[in-house]
């Protein structure tokens, strides 16, 4: 039988179900796979644009994630840390948001203002430099975070702006400098082989390779 429970936590079929009949529009206007239950997704010019649904463990409700990844930066999974919740562009806007009918409204609302816009101006590694130049979305391009200074290092070095990769490759070095830990010298050995393929004018051949390393990993076509 069906928990009719409205303060249990949803269900992975159950988000899935929702999302699929109260979201469909999304697939339609953004071009999205339904990746996983509560993630929609799709790739644009090697990023990853997508929408999660965080699932809560009461009041049957979701917060909305917007997302973008590149595809050309190595890693092992899908990363949420290029995006934002959707509160942080509504005053007064609750954190978590029951997925009733006036909740669904309030969602579909903003994925529409919002969504749109975020993925419209992310949708290209020059885009994503222009975003972070321009600074509309500075809570995400403005954090002191490593994962958001390789995001630009590896959007300078894709499009050839070589002085500003190197800019921030050093700064990324700096951030890991004294941190002992087995994933900073990770990303550090990456980045040597990324200067050295800038260096060698052989970029796009490592690009190439991470994209359809993560393709494979994410099993995208």
């Amino acid at each position: 039988m069906k928990n009719t429970n409205n303060n249990s936590e949803y269900t992975e079929k159950e988000i899935k179900k929702t999302i699929s009949k109260d979201f469909k529009w999304m697939k339609k206007e953004f071009k999205f796979i339904h990746y996983d239950p509560e993630t929609l997704l799709s790739v644009k010019n090697n990023i990853i644009q997508g929408i999660y649904f965080q699932r809560s463990y009461s009041k049957r409700a979701v917060c909305i994630t917007f997302f973008i990844q590149p595809l050309f930066i190595p890693e092992n999974f899908l990363i949420l840390n290029y995006g934002f919740r959707m509160d942080k562009l509504i005053k007064g806007q609750q954190e978590w948001v029951v997925l009733d009918k006036k909740g669904i409204n309030k969602i579909t609302k903003y994925v529409k203002k919002i969504g749109k816009d975020f993925f419209n101006s992310h949708d290209s590694p020059a885009k994503i430099i222009e975003s972070a130049k321009n600074k509309k979305y500075k809570y995400i391009w403005e954090q002191d975070s490593w994962s958001i200074y390789l995001c630009l290092a590896y959007c300078y070095a894709y499009e050839g702006k070589n002085s500003l990769f190197y800019d921030m490759s050093n700064k990324i070095k700096a951030f890991f400098e004294g941190k002992d830990f087995d994933w900073a010298e990770k990303r550090i050995s990456q980045l040597d082989n990324l200067e050295k393929s800038v260096q060698d004018g052989k970029q796009k051949e490592l690009f190439d390779k991470a994209i359809i390393d993560l393709k494979q990993k994410l099993k995208l076509k």
